[in-house]
């Protein structure tokens, strides 16, 4: 888990400059990897290099790392969990190897296999190969987009890094606010919908994505090597095959918890008290060697009663006798850290939840853990929302089984959905499936409109509108696929990964990125994925014996929650001072201001979106 950067110069033009532009990039992500730095010079080319050690401690993981004919440089950013398997396949092959780290086994599995290695990593990753034979960049980003990778490219410079920030830091690039992710996020809610992102000229390559640079002709050719496929017919529920599921289920998730917590340092995890991340604990108990120290597990607390996890997080500590830290994140802590928050995470965000897990992640690092996993991911594969719900009745009803679809209408005793939710997400999905699209866009504007979007603003953007409309499902697991693969898994991921990475701690995610998991749950049908109105029935029938029976079949779903009604309405007159003039583009703002405190009393998602942005234009204004 490291930071990477780098950049190529085209027509010589910074040639002299190369080293010291490329430390620049790598200085402004040193929180990703401060235990060692390297730079690689080649030509015009140079490769940068952060590392947070975590695998083979000693200066033989050092990087950019080359192998013995020196024709083959890498710049690594991740985990191959699977790594020591490839290792032997390798070495069967007559490969020698001169480290235990999984950066070489990635460098030696392209130069065996060239781009077809891509197919063997089970992990997170983004990396960049430099293959000087050929004279051209082989970059790749893991299939489920948790390791980030951004790049830069004009007639005179290409760049890439893990971060906005270290391609801002070049001081060689041109950008500014790109209006379009600006209207995309201020207007509805939604981050990074596009490759480019809120910096103009600064794309993101997507997950299961991979390019090739070819300095020769200045060509990126960039394509898509993996497509997760999914379970689209109908099954009846079957009983005894539902218990075997659930056994399989057991095995997969062992395994990827298991190969997770291969390590050269310490590893703890982070505890919400859901399922999740409860379920994570409890393998993690059941996996670890019991003559080690106890297992450190770390939660946010708050005193509101109805986001607070305590009770379930203490409940789980005590099931498997971990050391419980908690901390407990306050209106003033996010005055004082917001605009290092911002700028850990590049862009704006959706909510103050987000401190609550940039707050977890600071209390990790003060322990000196260095590496956690977490339940992230499990709601997108086994369907844990209350719109999966939705789609999975409407899929009954389309195939005719009404009868299942009364029963689980009815159903009360295993009833894991809160009733009064889900009617909410019934109402808000018949609005938006059965209004005219002309209707739905007059509401959004209406809304915009009270929260003061600039009316020339909103004219050049509004197009986008026809992008939000409800997205209407044949079936659950075709939803849980889009959710996985388009965007919200990943928008998920990386908040998570830069609250970790700041405070210089790997996040690791069994349910998010482990291949024969998330293959094997895609491949069942929806009947055993949501079952007498429970959710996440499979996961929650491999789990027993494993978490409480009470946390099993817990029927609230809270996550990172955090006060942010209380915490806007206290930090109001803070919050004001980051309405400047230059911000008139986007929103009037002086009519915010005099009417400000009017909105405190019951802010909503749009208020803190103006907010949020305003802060970030503040921390990234002289790059923007």
């Amino acid at each position: 888990m490291c930071g990477i950067a780098g950049i190529v110069d085209l027509n010589g033009k910074y040639k002299s400059e190369l080293p010291g532009i490329v430390k620049k990039m790598s200085d402004s992500i040193v929180h990703r990897g401060p235990d060692d730095e390297g730079v690689f010079v080649h030509n015009n080319l140079a490769l940068a290099h952060r590392r947070l050690s975590i695998l083979d401690l000693s200066a033989a993981g050092h990087q950019p790392m080359r192998n013995d004919r020196e024709d083959l440089s890498i710049t690594f950013n991740g985990e191959i969990y699977n790594y020591i398997e490839i290792r032997k396949e390798l070495i069967a092959l007559g490969r020698k190897f001169k480290s235990n780290t999984d950066t070489e086994v990635v460098l030696q599995a392209y130069d065996e296999w060239g781009e077809n290695c891509l197919a063997k990593f089970n992990g997170m990753w983004a990396f960049v190969i430099y293959d000087k034979k050929k004279n051209l960049l082989f970059a790749s980003r893991d299939r489920f987009g948790v390791k980030p990778l951004y790049y830069y490219h004009d007639k005179n410079v290409f760049l890439f890094a893990s971060e906005h920030k270290a391609i801002l830091a070049s001081s060689i690039i041109e950008t500014e606010i790109n209006k379009k992710a600006a209207f995309d996020y201020l207007v509805l809610g939604q981050l990074e919908v596009q490759e480019e992102s809120l910096f103009e000229n600064i794309f993101e390559l997507q997950p299961s994505h991979a390019f090739i640079f070819d300095i020769n002709n200045n060509n990126l050719k960039k394509w898509k090597y993996y497509s997760l496929q999914y379970q689209a017919e109908w099954e009846n529920y079957n009983e005894a095959k539902a218990e075997q599921l659930s056994f399989k289920v057991n095995e997969l998730l062992s395994n990827a918890v298991k190969i997770r917590l291969r390590s050269d340092v310490e590893i703890g995890a982070c505890l919400s008290g859901g399922l999740d991340s409860s379920a994570i604990v409890g393998l993690i108990n059941q996996l670890r060697n019991k003559t080690n120290s106890q297992l450190k597990v770390f939660t946010a607390t708050y005193k509101d009663a109805a986001i607070d996890e305590t009770y379930w997080a203490t409940k789980m500590a005590q099931y498997v006798n971990a050391e419980a830290y908690q901390i407990s994140p306050s209106a003033n802590d996010l005055a004082d850290d917001l605009e290092k928050l911002v700028y850990a995470q590049d862009i704006p965000f959706l909510s103050t939840s987000t401190f609550s897990q940039y707050s977890v992640m600071k209390l990790v690092k003060n322990t000196g853990i260095k590496v956690t996993l977490d339940g992230q991911g499990a709601d997108e594969i086994f369907g844990g929302y209350d719109p999966h719900i939705i789609s999975f009745w409407l899929e009954l009803a389309r195939r005719g089984k009404f009868q299942l679809l009364m029963n689980e209408w009815n159903v009360g005793k295993n009833n894991i959905v809160n009733s009064d939710i889900l009617k909410y997400n019934l109402m808000k999905f018949i609005v938006l499936k059965y209004f005219p699209i002309s209707f739905i866009n007059k509401m959004y504007q209406k809304n915009t409109e009270a929260y003061f979007i600039n009316p020339d603003f909103w004219k050049e953007n509004s197009q986008s509108l026809n992008y939000v409309p409800f997205n209407i499902y044949s079936s659950l697991n075709e939803q849980l696929f889009n959710h996985a693969t388009a965007g919200q898994l990943k928008l998920m991921l990386r908040t998570n990964e830069r609250n970790a990475m700041f405070h210089s701690v790997e996040a690791r995610q069994p349910f998010a990125d482990d291949l024969p998991l998330i293959e094997f749950m895609f491949q069942q049908a929806s009947v055993y994925k949501i079952h007498n109105k429970q959710t996440k029935y499979l996961l929650r029938q491999s789990l027993k014996g494993i978490v409480p029976e009470e946390i099993r079949l817990r029927k609230d779903k809270l996550g990172f929650s955090a006060p942010e009604s209380q915490w806007l309405f206290q930090l109001k007159n803070v919050l004001r001072e980051y309405l400047t003039d230059d911000l008139s583009l986007f929103f009037d703002v002086k009519k915010l201001k005099e009417n400000w405190d009017q909105y405190f009393n019951h802010p909503n998602p749009q208020l803190w979106r103006i907010i949020n942005f305003a802060v970030w234009k503040k921390v990234f204004g002289k790059q923007a």
